[in-house]
């Protein structure tokens, strides 16, 4: 097979390659030099191309390398997409990467599809849902979904919550429930990896304090609160989350969260249960492990921050008031403290150098993706639910976009997403309307 492409699909060719540099850190000249190098006018030597860039990739024991068949298989791709669009190009070459070896430990793992994300409030979470809907999107993966909303029952997982289809398992839960690892167990493969995402319990309560509108359920603002909590604190259903709710979240019971014993067995139950807990002070470092666990790529954990409250909707927190906070959820700052010592053994392993860089990578790529995607941030979204006097970020995406499937998804928000999913799914089984973007 000749290693000539027409220049028409020179501009995929070169767009689709930079990404791949960018992602490898390699030096765009190896680039340019194959394309001067080709010497019969109107072609381009892309054979030369590739070589030359998969040669450069394994001679630096310092990058990851993506795997393709060979050059005559990433050519095909190329011409069988007909260069129709700069995305295209790049996702058909990174979906050719099944395997990755990975330069550094000279190991090769195997993509993983299944998971068990629970979902946890106030978190970052709903950016790391986004995440896996795409991923499961993209490898048409079986979801465990709510039969509407985005709650998988206010309780306990269990399967009663979930919508019913023909499959004896899914391969993703990534929606709002209550941990029960049996639960998640009944429904999820044997192989799958548990993650969950926890945060700094002074921030999260600000946070918890702001969106479920306690100033309102308890007539007293934040400040009053936590000058003496127990005058207002009731452990029933609607506030459970005004005391310790990452450990009411995770499974521990209400009248347990004062019994530092209970705590402290909770904590190590926790530890044994999930494969990874990620920290959303260190969202990138995060994704970067997740991928680690996963095997998955870059392309995989590229994300738009969603849910976001816009900066004049966040209070500026004093020392003091932030102690306070962490003071109230102890329970919840002795499970945090303990899972940020655990969270940077995982960095330390991983190696904090190739961290920096992997990293720096990911930022790079959401960076270029915003570029391509997004006109501008908006707040005032009436698809986007929010608090009353709260402001929440969401995505205003160029008109350039409006059929890129990458940048719909990338931007769109929990409930509209969970309801594509539901009835994507839904197509794939009972042969129901398959949805728009």
């Amino acid at each position: 097979m000749s290693n000539r492409l027409p220049k028409k699909i020179l501009v995929t060719v070169i767009v689709s390659v930079s990404v791949i540099l960018v992602l490898h850190g390699i030096n765009k000249e190896y680039f340019v030099t194959g394309i001067l190098n080709s010497r019969k006018p109107g072609n381009v030597d892309v054979g030369q191309i590739w070589r030359h860039f998969s040669q450069k990739t394994q001679e630096s024991s310092e990058q990851l390398a993506y795997n393709t068949t060979s050059v005559a298989h990433w050519e095909a791709n190329l011409a069988a997409q007909n260069a129709s669009t700069q995305e295209e190009a790049v996702k058909k070459i990174m979906q050719n990467s099944v395997k990755i070896t990975d330069a550094e430990t000279k190991s090769t793992c195997q993509r993983r599809n299944n998971i068990g994300f629970f979902k946890m409030h106030k978190c970052g979470s709903s950016t790391v849902q986004n995440i896996l809907m795409r991923y499961g999107i993209r490898y048409d993966l079986n979801f465990v979904l709510p039969p509407s909303g985005n709650y998988l029952g206010q309780t306990y997982f269990n399967r009663r919550f979930m919508m019913t289809f023909p499959v004896h398992e899914y391969n993703i839960l990534c929606h709002h429930t209550r941990f029960s690892k049996e639960g998640f167990v009944s429904v999820l493969p044997a192989d799958s990896a548990y993650v969950t995402i926890i945060r700094d319990p002074a921030t999260m309560f600000e946070s918890t304090y702001t969106y479920l509108q306690y100033q309102r359920r308890y007539g007293v603002s934040l400040s009053t609160f936590l000058e003496n909590p127990n005058n207002y604190y009731e452990p029933n259903p609607g506030k459970d989350h005004a005391k310790d709710s990452i450990l009411f979240d995770l499974g521990l019971e209400n009248n347990l969260k004062t019994n530092a014993g209970a705590v402290a067995k909770k904590i190590q139950r926790i530890s044994s249960e999930f494969d990874l807990v990620m920290l959303t002070e260190h969202f990138s470092e995060s994704l970067i492990l997740l991928k680690e666990l996963m095997c998955w790529d870059f392309q995989d954990i590229a994300f738009f921050k969603m849910n976001a409250r816009s900066p004049t909707s966040v209070k500026t927190l004093t020392d003091t008031t932030m102690k306070k906070m962490r003071q109230w959820n102890d329970g919840d700052t002795k499970l945090y403290d303990f899972f940020n010592r655990t969270f940077w053994e995982k960095v330390d392993a991983f190696g904090e150098e190739r961290m920096r860089r992997e990293v720096t990578k990911l930022e790079e790529m959401n960076q270029m993706l915003k570029d391509r995607c997004i006109d501008k941030v908006v707040t005032n979204d009436k698809g986007v639910w929010h608090p009353t006097g709260i402001n929440v970020e969401s995505f205003k995406l160029k008109e350039s976009v409006a059929h890129d499937k990458d940048c719909q998804l990338m931007a769109k928000t929990e409930l509209p997403f969970t309801s594509y999913v539901r009835q994507k799914q839904l197509a794939k089984y009972f042969g129901q309307k398959a949805p728009v973007l």
